[in-house]
């Protein structure tokens, strides 16, 4: 066969039967225009003036953003089997995959989402945080004061004592979170105690995260 280095198909209605310059990875591809056929990753190339750029097929198309099942964390080990850019994974058991950001430490729901083709690292992956549960909710609640009591349990809910809370004297414009003590009696309650009655004429805000 007969190979030439440049024609000149200008004027012709069409081209038949042509074969791609088929290439054993894309390093010969070096000049703006340039079309080649990578028989390794099986993809035409074509040179933009900066890099070869992989031309997309009908199969790319499809796969781009694909579920490829659950994952289990727990080896500390990358998803196993061909990926490309966008594939993704939920996590069904925990574990640690150094690398991965913005979260390396994968819990049960979360999601794996593969950043290139071909990934080698956790570096190459992004999480996702797809757990989040009432535990990791925002919770609000308001009280006022009766003249008489010191205590006034706030029932969230969340099932632990992991918690932050802060309560705020939201009575004037300029709040203030002084006056009182915390208890936690059980998993899903908080008692604020006060030193001394709140007026009626006061208002409290409690926020647990």
């Amino acid at each position: 066969m007969n190979i030439r280095d440049h024609y000149d198909f200008l004027g012709l209605a069409q081209i038949k039967n042509v074969i791609m310059h088929l290439l054993n990875g894309t390093s010969a591809i070096t000049k703006m225009g340039q079309v080649g056929y990578d028989t390794v990753s099986k993809r035409m190339y074509v040179h933009d003036g900066t890099a070869p750029r992989k031309l997309l097929q009908e199969n790319d198309v499809a796969a781009i953003g694909r579920f490829r099942g659950d994952f289990s964390a727990a080896p500390g080990t990358i998803p196993a089997g061909p990926t490309l850019s966008g594939d993704y994974w939920r996590v069904t058991t925990s574990g640690t995959l150094t690398g991965v950001t913005p979260v390396a430490n994968l819990e049960i729901g979360d999601v794996l989402v593969a950043r290139i083709d071909s990934p080698t690292s956790g570096a190459d992956f992004f999480s996702i945080q797809g757990n989040l549960s009432a535990t990791s909710q925002k919770f609000l609640a308001t009280f006022a004061g009766n003249d008489s009591a010191i205590q006034f349990p706030i029932t969230h809910g969340k099932a632990t004592r992991d918690l932050a809370v802060q309560v705020w004297n939201s009575t004037g414009s300029t709040w203030q979170a002084e006056g009182f003590t915390l208890l936690m009696p059980d998993v899903n309650t908080v008692i604020v105690v006060f030193s001394a009655p709140p007026l009626s004429t006061e208002t409290f805000r409690v926020i647990i995260i």
